[in-house]
């Protein structure tokens, strides 16, 4: 499992940098841009939390 906590806090440390990227000086449709791939990432946090759930119920 520290696979999928290591692909977690990397994909963590890329919504950060993009967050703090977004809230520079961008066009409005660069901002959109930006907020579509930070709202994908966090789709993968939550799936790979999942997995991670998954991972432990079957091992229990």
């Amino acid at each position: 499992m520290s696979s999928i906590d290591k692909a977690n806090d990397l994909i963590y440390e890329t919504l950060m940098s993009l967050i703090e990227f977004n809230n520079s000086d961008l066009s409005l449709k660069q901002k959109k841009e930006v907020s579509e791939i930070i709202d994908n990432l966090e789709e993968v946090r939550h799936i790979l939390f999942e997995m991670k759930n998954e991972i432990k119920s079957s091992v229990s």
